[in-house]
């Protein structure tokens, strides 16, 4: 967790937390991003860079 950066959102909840690991790093240079809803009670899903999770919270 030392070089992980947090990102969050609350709205008044649980909120929906984007967490980038700076040890973990993809051919293309990319940090891999989680997405992490805490009141969910499931781990952190795990996507492959920060833009493709951005892209995906945007579709939505």
């Amino acid at each position: 967790m030392k070089r992980c950066l947090l990102v969050g959102e609350d709205n008044g909840g649980s909120g929906c937390y984007w967490l980038l690991h700076a040890d973990s790093i993809a051919e293309n240079g990319e940090w891999t991003a989680y997405e992490w809803w805490p009141g969910s009670g499931e781990d952190p899903e795990p996507c492959h860079d920060f833009a493709t999770m951005v892209r995906n919270a945007a579709q939505s």
